[in-house]
């Protein structure tokens, strides 16, 4: 079967649930503050998910690695791709989003691709895809390969997408391989 599966963040529709207060410390960690229950419930999990910022209004995912609790609405967080002050300080203020209703599958999002076939758009075999990366401006796959090599990823690059037999067709900038 062969399906389209939207990577359109903005097809969802999202909720604030709180906001980027402040930097804390020099290895990226941030202050953030419950505006609602939803945000409030999610963190007291302590489980690593997915928030969401506006970006050049475009839903950005970011994803929490680290978690603790400062008092009851607020919580230092360290996100996974955001590792120091400079790059922290660029989401303070920023409100945080989380999907308004997800179902199951689209909550996984990118996640889902992990373990697919990566073909080129000549349909040339590129590798595994080990692992997806969330960076503020983009989102790219990575390689099973010695060099975990990233390939960016956008809805408009993909070729084909075939669920049963897990592989991908993506157009691939030259020069990447």
């Amino acid at each position: 079967m062969v399906s389209d599966i939207s990577l359109d963040l903005n097809s969802i529709d999202y909720s604030k649930v709180g906001v980027v207060s402040r930097s804390h410390g020099s290895s990226g960690e941030v202050i953030i503050k419950a505006t609602s229950d939803t945000l409030h419930d999610l963190l007291e999990k302590k489980e690593n998910f997915t928030i969401f910022m506006l970006f050049d209004n475009i839903y950005t995912p970011f994803e929490i690695s680290e978690l603790e609790q400062r008092n009851n609405n607020s919580w230092i967080a360290q996100f996974r791709t955001i590792r120091d002050a400079e790059h922290a300080e660029e989401i303070v203020g920023k409100d945080i989003f989380v999907p308004s209703q997800i179902e199951a599958k689209e909550g996984e999002g990118l996640k889902l691709l992990k373990g697919y076939s990566l073909f080129n758009q000549e349909r040339k075999k590129i590798g595994y895809i080990a692992d997806i990366e969330e960076y503020p401006s983009n989102v790219c796959l990575v390689l099973n390969d010695p060099n975990n090599t990233l390939i960016p990823i956008h809805e408009d690059l993909i070729i084909e997408l075939n669920e049963d037999k897990k592989e991908i067709y993506l157009h691939i900038a030259d020069g990447l391989f």
